[in-house]
């Protein structure tokens, strides 16, 4: 399965001379590699393609799969390339999650070409693969939990009647030594060769996370369990007959409407929130109170929480909110952050993205435990029909009010409704006018009280005196304004120095390229350029690229007030630019190559510059492109529109 553990086992294995053929790249989530063969991996994918899944799909595998035609002739393909790749070597490893629906195929291939083969399957709590699969893919955490399932399920069926060794995930990150030497796994190198290759391949980060009890008569839990069973011994009895009575009929689909509910808390220990700091609690309709125990991470006590009420559509009163200290002590919370889609009072609708976060620096008391007291009301479709139902008591409220002559304007409800698309169509486009000035002032907190004030006051209103905010220079803003400066001795670290480049404290942008703008050469760069230079008047604005840096480009930045990151290494970046306001992706390439910033600064917002639409262009060039297929452009364009659903806000080029 994805996310468990599989390109560590796979390193190692490479770390001890096992012939793996060419291998994929690592990337900001992997940086080790994968330890993938590319082929490996595009024939599996299109495999699953065939049957017209993916890696990420919750639907079971067709019936008698392995007899469709195009499945016929690509395993011809496919004995070909293990010929031709292994043929020197008496012993070679593969590696890809995608195995535990294809491996069906795969064996009846080795049995045809006489080769012996020995499978390891690498198992993780789900819990822990759902909250990765969550940061990673943005995938929600019900869904994970499917994926968990299904391949588990096909995994284990499919390498019956081979020699086969399931590992535990955490076992493995505690003692690599001890696993790799185990009888059923040993491949006869010595413990001190082999500890010294793993104390420099596994990530000690890796170890630290978190897992929650599952609930035993859940469905996740009647699999969870005979598989834990069989890491312990791979053919135990009566763990294959509980599985095999599961697996008949089982519909994935149907999990992710009645599977687990549950809430989490992200912990940022000063570098962010990673998915290693986040804990789930199992939630039902009658859960009335979550506790969280906020541990230290290598001496460090948490910075940040963040509360995600459910992970999915919920509707639910909130009643308080608690930090205590070791000894019970409660902890006043002074600094928080909610992002519900709906609030009436106590009742609160959150989606999967919402979360209540809480700033924990305190003097004296050391917080130990996050409490929530709250009353879950409604989940999924029923928790859809409460946000008609407090929409409805929101306006009636309002109605109210402004006939006992208590609102502050004069205007009717349905005047408003009437001005806001119009409301709407005006701020896009002064945002497009004023971009600088608009992304210092408009953040997450002041948009919350935009929304807040639209439901109040009259948009006409509303967008008079925005336009005189963002005109008026001298200004007295009611946003804070927290100064991210960098010290004059680090700036020589990260970015190009240059006289003409003034520090600016109320916000920083971070504009992410594939080149330096080449403004003497194309209409982009010249694009790129300009919008910079504007941003630059009213932000302090990095440009950061994994590619080229001229010198020429580098000082036309300069000269317009743009500072140019020399590194490439992110964590540094980090660690001497703490927070950014929004980061700007030249185009969705970018992003994908440089999705680590995503991570990094999870406050700022994420913006992808669409240019004149990419795929647009690909489709227009197939054939005059060289290499440039159907299937790549289509390809390409799944990935593209998939990154702008990420972001906060696309930008396009238009004829306007």
């Amino acid at each position: 399965m994805h996310r468990s553990g599989t390109s560590a086992f796979a390193g190692l294995l490479k770390e001890i001379g096992i012939p793996m053929g060419k291998l994929k790249t690592g990337s900001f989530d992997n940086p080790k590699g994968f330890y993938e063969n590319k082929r490996v991996v595009q024939f599996n994918d299109r495999i699953l393609g065939l049957l017209g899944q993916s890696w990420s799909s919750i639907i079971a595998l067709p019936d008698n799969w392995l007899q469709i035609d195009q499945i016929v002739a690509l395993k011809e393909e496919i004995k070909i390339f293990l010929q031709t790749t292994f043929k020197s070597h008496q012993l070679f490893a593969l590696k890809d999650p995608r195995f535990s629906l294809t491996l069906p195929l795969w064996k009846a291939i080795f049995s045809e070409l006489q080769i012996d083969i020995k499978q390891f399957i690498l198992v993780r709590h789900p819990y822990e693969v759902a909250n990765s699969l969550y940061k990673r893919n943005h995938l929600v955490p019900a869904k994970g939990l499917a994926l968990w399932m299904k391949y588990l399920l096909n995994a284990e069926f499919a390498s019956r009647g081979n020699v086969r060794s399931f590992i535990n995930y955490e076992d493995f990150l505690i003692d690599p030594v001890a696993i790799m030497n185990r009888q059923d796994i040993n491949f006869k190198i010595t413990a001190l060769q082999l500890e010294k290759i793993a104390n420099t391949f596994i990530d000690s980060e890796l170890r630290h996370h978190h897992s929650q009890p599952i609930i035993k008569e859940s469905l996740l839990g009647q699999i969870y369990q005979p598989i834990t069973i069989l890491t312990k011994n791979a053919q135990e009895g009566t763990a294959l007959s509980t599985l095999d009575a599961i697996r008949t009929g089982v519909d994935y689909r149907a999990i992710i409407i009645k599977e687990e509910l549950f809430a989490s808390l992200a912990i940022d220990y000063g570098k962010g929130f990673t998915e290693v700091q986040r804990i789930i609690k199992p939630i039902q309709v009658d859960t009335k109170q979550l506790t969280f125990s906020l541990p230290k991470k290598e001496g460090k006590l948490p910075k940040r929480i963040q509360f995600y009420p459910a992970n999915v559509l919920a509707s639910l009163q909130i009643k308080e909110v608690k930090l205590y200290a070791a000894n019970r002590e409660e902890i006043t919370i002074k600094n928080s952050i909610q992002t519900p889609l709906l609030e009436h009072g106590q009742q609160f609708i959150f989606n999967q993205k919402g979360f209540i976060e809480i700033e924990l620096a305190v003097a004296k008391l050391k917080p130990a435990t996050f409490q929530v007291d709250l009353n879950y009301l409604k989940f999924r479709d029923q928790a859809a029909e409460d946000i008609k139902t407090i929409g409805w008591e929101i306006q009636d409220s309002q109605e109210a009010q402004y006939k006992n002559g208590l609102g502050s304007r004069g205007e009717a409800i349905y005047e408003k409704e009437m001005e806001q698309p119009v409301f709407w169509i005006t701020f896009l486009a002064m945002l497009f006018k004023y971009p600088g000035r608009f992304l210092k002032q408009i953040n997450g907190a002041n948009f919350r009280k935009l929304r807040r004030a639209l439901a109040n006051e009259s948009p006409t209103l509303i967008l008079r005196n925005l336009k005189r905010l963002l005109l008026n220079k001298n200004r007295n803003t009611l946003i804070e304004k927290t100064s991210t400066n960098i010290n004059s001795d680090e700036r020589p670290v990260l970015a190009q120095t240059n006289k003409n480049i003034k520090r600016r404290s109320v916000g920083q942008i971070l504009y992410v390229a594939q080149d330096l703008p080449d403004y003497d050469n194309s209409s982009g760069g010249r694009r790129a350029t300009r919008l910079l230079e504007l941003l630059a008047q009213e932000l302090t604005v990095y440009v950061f690229t994994l590619g080229d840096k001229p010198k020429k480009y580098r000082e036309e930045l300069g000269k317009r007030g743009i500072i140019v990151l020399d590194t490439t290494n992110y964590r540094k970046i980090k660690n001497t630019i703490p927070t950014f306001t929004a980061i700007i992706y030249s185009v969705y390439r970018t992003y994908e190559e440089s999705k680590r910033f995503v991570e990094l600064y999870p406050t700022a917002k994420i913006i992808i510059d669409s240019v004149d639409v990419n795929w647009l262009r690909e489709e227009r060039s197939i054939g005059i492109w060289e290499g440039l297929t159907v299937e790549r452009a289509a390809k390409n364009k799944t990935k593209e529109i998939a990154a702008y659903r990420e972001a906060t806000t696309i930008w396009a080029v238009t004829a306007q």
